[in-house]
């Protein structure tokens, strides 16, 4: 979660995975780990939009505007 070009021998199948866009993360959403060291953030940027992650807490404002409380607190 917290490297650059995340790696993992773990992958979802784009064929035989159902509903796969409720896996994709998008913009102005906060990742929290559930799992290794629980409760890493990371703020979702650009270059992650589109990638489909589980075993994820999301946070997800109602606005947009109001991400940056949620990654203060």
């Amino acid at each position: 979660m917290m490297m650059l070009e995340p790696d993992s021998d773990k992958y979802l199948s784009t064929l035989l995975t159902t509903n796969l866009d409720i896996y994709r993360i998008s913009e102005y959403t906060l990742l929290v780990s559930r799992s290794g060291t629980i409760g890493n953030t990371i703020y979702v940027v650009d270059r992650i939009k589109d990638f489909a992650l589980t075993k994820m807490l999301r946070v997800k404002p109602f606005q947009n505007s109001d991400i940056g409380f949620a990654l203060f607190f």
